[in-house]
């Protein structure tokens, strides 16, 4: 069944036999170096495999949370402001809206979401596995730059994806070009909406 063939449907193109493993595997649009041998993962084995029907959790985001403060990336009370300000976006647009955090963050973060009337939705797998073991998915799915972004839209199928920008001034200096690198590539995906919030 489709929940038996998952793990091996995901791992196959890491334990294919090779004479010359890949020294950089990446789902980017990226150039190798001279010498590098490069696999782009495509997720083809999933997108391939047995097809499943989803039911569309109609007028529902799911966001996906990151470490921001956690690794000194962004100010933690400028992160709260941030999350707030993303829901404040969907409760206008009608959207129920559902934080996922990522295993990394604290406690006491989800606590001052969760006091702010944010729905916290613990998940305790990666995100992909977890939405494609689900019967249903959200209508939009949503981060500020998470490569969930990315490989998501991959394999299913989503109303819409979003991207919520952080302005380079709130952003610690030694992330904020490796942030700002994140932004270019999933503009390049050609299906994020990268939208920049008024006020924050």
């Amino acid at each position: 069944g489709f929940k038996e063939n998952l793990e091996a449907v995901v791992y196959a193109p890491l334990i294919r036999k090779s004479d010359k493993p890949p020294n950089l595997f990446t789902i980017f649009k990226i150039t190798p170096v001279d010498g590098q041998r490069l696999v782009r993962h495509q997720f083809n084995a999933i997108r391939n495999s047995e097809k499943k029907h989803y039911k569309t959790i109609e007028s529902t985001v799911y966001f996906f949370g990151g470490k921001y403060s956690e690794e000194k990336i962004l100010d933690k009370n400028y992160e709260m402001k941030l999350v707030i300000a993303v829901r404040d976006y969907y409760k206008n647009m009608g959207f129920d809206f559902a934080y996922i955090p990522h295993r990394g963050e604290s406690d006491a973060k989800l606590n001052i979401l969760i006091s702010n009337n944010i729905h916290v939705k613990k998940i305790n797998l990666p995100c992909e596995i977890f939405l494609l073991m689900s019967d249903e998915l959200p209508e939009r799915i949503a981060s500020f730059y998470s490569t969930i972004l990315s490989t998501l839209p991959l394999f299913l199928r989503f109303g819409a994806i979003d991207s919520f920008v952080i302005k380079r001034n709130q952003i610690t200096d030694r992330h904020r070009y490796a942030i700002m690198k994140c932004y270019e590539n999933l503009k390049d995906d050609g299906y994020v909406n990268i939208i920049s919030l008024e006020g924050v």
